[in-house]
């Protein structure tokens, strides 16, 4: 019964962890990631775009990619 315990405060945690990120509000959420513009030097949009805009979480986890205009 011993492992059912250990498996149950797990989870507890982890859903402790979820409701934690959860309650941040959009300016602490926008400090937890970073957006960095990368020029590919070719056409990747359909405008036209020859940039790649990355937005990255601080564990290194790329949350989403898109086509960007390069200035």
């Amino acid at each position: 019964m011993r492992g059912g315990a250990v498996l149950a405060e797990r989870t507890a945690t982890r859903s402790t962890e979820r409701a934690g990120a959860a309650a941040l509000t959009p300016q602490a959420r926008a400090a937890l990631r970073a957006a960095k513009v990368v020029d590919v030097e070719r056409r990747v949009g359909t405008r036209g775009e020859t940039g790649v805009r990355v937005i990255v979480s601080n564990d290194g986890r790329i949350i989403n990619a898109f086509p960007a205009r390069i200035p």
